[in-house]
């Protein structure tokens, strides 16, 4: 299972080194900066679960680096860090977009269960997308032009393919328009009034996906107070898109009783 990811963004390297160690024994991948200029390009290169902000740094201050990141990584959430003298300021960055703030020196397990509770929003605003994707997509026929034979190769596979119930794997590089030539697919089908699921393998961490994929039931572990559909019930009698399905890890695949099928 792969941990979440944090980014600590501290100009004091004494926290900042202690700090990064506590969280990597509590099982998170700690990235730590002391810049919010470095804050910036790490979000851009690796985007992390979780931004602990200092609310003073140095050139670059805590609110313009927060809008920075926000700006950069959306779905990013930010915890900022604060002394007693700016709580004014901290409120004022959680209208601006922070998820929570918390004073120095915190409790490191009150910490944990601030940083816990942005995981789990940020997992739960990644499903409402997804959800939000699963509206049923019109038939996008007249926007695919094209006059070749491939393209009409294709046009006529999309159209045999539509009414069966059979797995469809489509093939592509990046931007060839995969998820297009799935909603047209879905379009085209009976199932065409039933929901049209997309799920971004790629943008979900491994124990997510499988709780996204499959649910659960109350009680099924801690934590788990409410019983949750997974998106293949969601999409029960439409269409699961499992986009960038090559990113799903063996032991993923292997679960039954998962068969990729639409």
């Amino acid at each position: 299972m792969k941990p979440s990811s944090l980014l600590l963004v501290d100009d004091d390297t004494a926290f900042r080194q202690v700090m990064a160690g506590e969280l990597n024994r509590l099982g998170y991948e700690v990235d730590a900066v002391g810049t919010g200029e470095e804050a910036i390009r790490r979000v851009a290169t690796a985007e992390p679960d979780v931004v602990l902000l200092d609310l003073h740094l140095p050139t670059m201050g805590g609110i313009e680096t927060l809008k920075a990141i926000l700006a950069a990584a959306p779905a990013t959430e930010i915890i900022m860090l604060t002394g007693h003298g700016s709580i004014d300021t901290a409120i004022e960055s959680i209208r601006i977009g922070a998820f929570d703030y918390v004073v120095k020196p915190c409790p490191l397990d009150e910490l944990q269960i601030r940083v816990q509770r942005a995981i789990e929003r940020r997992a739960l605003r990644q499903r409402a997308n997804l959800l939000e994707r699963g509206l049923t997509p019109p038939d996008l026929g007249n926007s695919f032009i094209g006059e070749s034979p491939e393209f009409r190769r294709l046009m006529n596979l999309i159209d045999r393919v539509a009414p069966s119930d059979s797995t469809v794997l489509i093939t592509g590089e990046t931007g060839a328009g995969k998820e297009r030539v799935a909603k047209l697919i879905h379009a085209r089908s009976s199932r065409r009034s039933r929901p049209f699921v997309v799920v971004e393998c790629a943008a979900l961490q491994e124990s997510l996906l499988q709780s996204e994929l499959f649910g659960h039931e109350r009680g099924a572990f801690t934590g788990a107070d409410h019983a949750k559909p997974g998106l293949f019930e969601v999409a029960n009698s439409g269409t699961i898109f499992l986009d960038e399905i090559g990113e799903v890890s063996p032991a993923i695949r292997e679960i039954p009783p998962i068969h990729f099928y639409r």
